[in-house]
């Protein structure tokens, strides 16, 4: 049986020696207690053993991708610790189907030690506060970075997994995140549309559908009011394009 998560525990899975000093030495100087794997299979097994607060992998590995690595985790253990994908050179389509299957982010080699710090505060719900909550809001927070995209998602059903009732869920969630469910995944759908939006050949229809809206109404409409702009705006805005 796997012992509690240490908030600050991070898996590294990457091949490339120069890759995971570069990681290891961000995370460590961030308080971070870092473990590395090289392979998939050495990945899944410490998985399995330990409670990582977050894992970080690399698309091309020696016995399967990064991908698949996250597939299985998902599909088949039910472990939805927040997985952050990195990767030197990928497209499009590997970026999104990432983001698809529930990756709380999609970095580029050479990571940068702003980016990378961003993603993982952001993955692991650091920037709403202490990192002193129930164990259950820890899970509602990584199964919401998980599963963002499933339209059913809710507190009920979440409740109804996690053997509580809904109304003790929000409890928690009020008084250790200080934020209602709907919030918290609204949130996780607009960090990941922001992200989707810096792809181009996407259309915005496409990211309200990845991300996990209802349609682009539902899109436009939380974007506008979380951050002052229509979708298409902040595209421009990044993009550099009238």
């Amino acid at each position: 049986m796997c012992d509690a998560t240490n908030a600050r525990s991070a898996l590294i899975v990457e091949t490339h020696p120069e890759t995971v000093e570069g990681l290891r030495l961000i995370l460590e100087r961030e308080r971070f207690d870092t473990t590395i794997a090289s392979c998939g299979c050495e990945a899944l097994a410490l998985v399995r053993k330990n409670r990582f607060a977050i894992i970080l992998a690399d698309l091309t590995l020696p016995d399967m991708s990064g991908l698949d690595l996250l597939r299985l985790l998902r599909t088949r253990d039910k472990i939805w610790t927040p997985y952050v994908v990195v990767n030197g050179s990928s497209t499009i389509a590997v970026a999104v189907e990432a983001l698809r299957l529930g990756a709380a982010d999609f970095l580029e080699t050479p990571v940068l030690q702003e980016a990378l710090l961003h993603s993982v505060r952001s993955a692991l719900g650091m920037e709403r506060g202490p990192l002193s909550i129930d164990p259950r809001v820890a899970n509602v927070l990584a199964i919401i970075q998980a599963r963002f995209t499933e339209r059913t998602l809710s507190a009920v059903s979440i409740a109804r997994e996690l053997a509580i009732s809904h109304e003790h869920l929000s409890r928690l969630l009020k008084r250790d995140i200080g934020q209602t469910f709907g919030h918290l995944l609204c949130a996780v759908r607009l960090q990941h549309a922001k992200r989707l939006l810096m792809y181009p050949a996407l259309s915005v229809k496409e990211i309200a559908s990845l991300a996990g809206f209802r349609d682009t109404h539902d899109l436009d409409r939380y974007f506008r009011r979380d951050y002052g702009v229509t979708p298409l705006g902040y595209r421009r805005s990044i993009r550099g394009v009238n």
